[in-house]
């Protein structure tokens, strides 16, 4: 956060001064200094222009609140960044560990998050890529409700398939838990 000018570290000879909800108008520096002292309050430069734009309010309050608007911001941001989880199957992986794998990658979804699906392939696994296809197809029919965000594509030992939430993570988090 940039600190603001406070008092005398403001260097202008005039500035434009707002008390509480109105503006009073352009002024001397001293007599606004002079206002914002008779009232026990600070003047605090909250734009810079020509002429630049003070306040009269509690310095330390309006830094503790603009602290804690930052905070929130911040918060709301990491709440709202979509991460991506990979899972990772074999074209042997098993069918029960299929469904534990499949009911996570849910998880991930249904927090808004985006999955990515590799199948890696080991030795002569290599030459039998519809082994993979076959596993994914089996994967995507037990996640349930999911859009493909990006198709499969394969490398030369893996294909992988990234996985959507049909609904946003911004409307996950504005919606209310019940």
């Amino acid at each position: 956060m940039s600190d603001f000018l406070v008092n005398e570290r403001i260097r202008a000879r005039t500035i434009r001064l707002v008390d509480g909800d109105r503006q009073i108008g352009v002024l001397q520096f001293n007599d606004a200094m002079a206002r914002a002292r008779k009232e026990g309050l600070d003047l605090v430069l909250v734009a810079a222009g020509d002429p630049p734009i003070c306040r009269i309010l509690d310095a330390d309050r309006f830094r503790f609140e603009r602290k804690k608007s930052e905070r929130e911001q911040a918060r709301h941001q990491r709440l709202i960044t979509v991460d991506t989880k990979e899972i990772q199957l074999r074209p042997v992986t098993d069918e029960n560990d299929l469904l534990i794998k499949a009911k996570r990658a849910r998880g991930f979804l249904e927090e808004g998050d985006r999955v990515k699906v590799v199948v890696r392939f080991r030795g002569r696994e290599r030459t039998h890529k519809s082994y993979g296809q076959q596993i994914i197809a089996r994967f995507l029919s037990h996640v349930g409700d999911h859009k493909i965000d990006r198709p499969m594509a394969g490398g030369e030992s893996d294909l992988t398939i990234i996985l959507a939430s049909v609904v946003s993570k911004a409307d996950l988090v504005k919606r209310p838990k019940t």
